[in-house]
């Protein structure tokens, strides 16, 4: 039954485009890794043009158990939800109730007003509703994958301009950004949502050196922190968006977990160290590696490292020969992951970040036998912009030959073309 609901909740929400377009959390193709694909290739963009981001990673306390019941069943009503399954929906949150059991002695029962049901299938959905008005408050740009939000503003300042003027720009990005996490502190009280400020935390992407000069800008009456890095999503963003420190603590997770299995390596055959090492220890050295592979050979021989320990784990070369190189599978990742993005199965935002397609006025035999879903190579002036995820995965891109396209977007198709290539 929630199933069933679930699906014709999401036709109707999708189908009206009723959910923010910035919202990346529970919904067909978007991911953590399009959010974060979108959202790094703006700031290393406004990096390449000498200018500054200030990124503001907002913290909400126990968002899924905040859904204030009330409020929800009205913004449902609000987006053109029939009454009747507003009501169903209600009923499905009524009388709910938590206890605590610890060591066979179980608490008296508490009836819940607040809070979907975590683990129901209907739950994350229900969650993007009540949240979804909060990313149209700021005039700032606000990102969300499910209650992880993202707030940042970027500015450009003019080729000439002085010294003064780019502290005005950097004044008026801080009085905006307290306006807008003003708004935020008022969704969340309105909405009985809190948002811890403490455990917000802020960082400034800029190539300037006094960029610690930034003004202050406030959260609930205190002053943001302003860190050197954090971490958005699982990956570890730094004001100069460079990888290195993210693939060290990658690759230093990976040879723990790694460490753990060689300790019990007796006690599994070659073929359950061969799936232990894809399902335990591979995911770890892959998360996101469209944002970070351009951190450059020395970073990436790390991970190669592990991945020659864990041939030394395995320890056979019937299944071994076959394991491609991480290389091979990051560079079959970016270029799915272009695809989608290419052919528009992604958020609107992201589909138009896209390199424009290259036309020619006239066309050669040599370019008539290349593909035709070619695209511009955006210039880049500094190497953060150009390692970023569009501009070098474009240039692998138009590199492929013909035969990798069918005839219609199909993703599994077009993964098993490109994955017979050498990389």
């Amino acid at each position: 039954m929630e199933h069933l609901l679930t699906e014709h909740l999401l036709d109707h929400l999708e189908h009206h485009n009723l959910i923010n377009d910035r919202q990346y959390g529970f919904r067909k193709s978007r991911s953590t890794g399009d959010f974060l694909a979108y959202v790094t290739n703006l700031w290393s963009s406004t990096l390449d043009k000498a200018g500054e981001s200030v990124v503001v990673a907002l913290d909400i306390s126990k968002a899924f158990d905040r859904v204030w019941h009330s409020s929800l069943l009205n913004k449902l009503q609000g987006l053109g939800v029939v009454d009747t399954l507003v009501k169903w929906i209600a009923s499905f949150l009524e009388a709910r109730s938590i206890a605590v059991r610890l060591d066979g002695t179980t608490s008296e029962r508490h009836i819940l007003q607040a809070g979907v049901p975590q683990g129901s299938v209907l739950a994350p959905v229900l969650f993007l509703v009540f949240i979804n008005d909060l990313l149209s408050i700021a005039n700032s740009d606000l990102h969300c994958y499910a209650d992880d939000s993202t707030l940042h503003r970027s500015f450009v300042p003019s080729a000439r301009a002085s010294s003064a003027r780019v502290t005005e720009l950097r004044q008026s990005t801080a009085t905006s950004l307290s306006s807008d996490l003003s708004n935020i502190i008022d969704w969340g009280n309105a909405n009985l949502v809190k948002f811890n400020s403490s455990k917000t935390q802020a960082v400034i992407v800029s190539r300037k050196k006094d960029s610690g000069d930034f003004p202050d800008f406030l959260m609930d009456d205190s002053v943001v922190n302003v860190e050197h890095s954090f971490t958005v999503l699982g990956v570890n963003i730094t004001d100069s968006l460079k990888w290195c420190s993210h693939v060290k603590s990658i690759a230093r997770a990976a040879s723990r977990r790694l460490g753990i299995l060689f300790r019990a390596k007796r006690l599994f055959s070659a073929s359950q160290r061969f799936v232990l090492y894809k399902a335990q220890v591979r995911p770890l050295l892959e998360y996101c590696s469209h944002i970070w592979s351009g951190v450059g050979n020395v970073g990436l021989r790390l991970l190669d490292r592990v991945q020659s320990k864990a041939i030394r784990f395995i320890d056979s070369t019937d299944l071994t020969d076959n394991l491609h190189s991480l290389h091979h599978r990051r560079c079959v990742a970016a270029l799915c992951l272009f695809y989608r993005y290419y052919f528009g199965k992604c958020s609107q935002e992201l589909a138009s970040a896209v390199p424009l397609p290259l036309v020619y006025n006239r066309v050669t035999r040599a370019e008539a036998e290349c593909n035709p879903y070619r695209v511009r190579i955006p210039r880049c002036r500094t190497s953060a912009h150009s390692s970023s995820f569009f501009p070098r995965t474009a240039v692998v891109w138009n590199d492929l030959p013909m035969h990798c396209f069918p005839s219609c977007y199909n993703m599994q198709c077009f993964k098993t073309n490109v994955n017979k290539l050498r990389f």
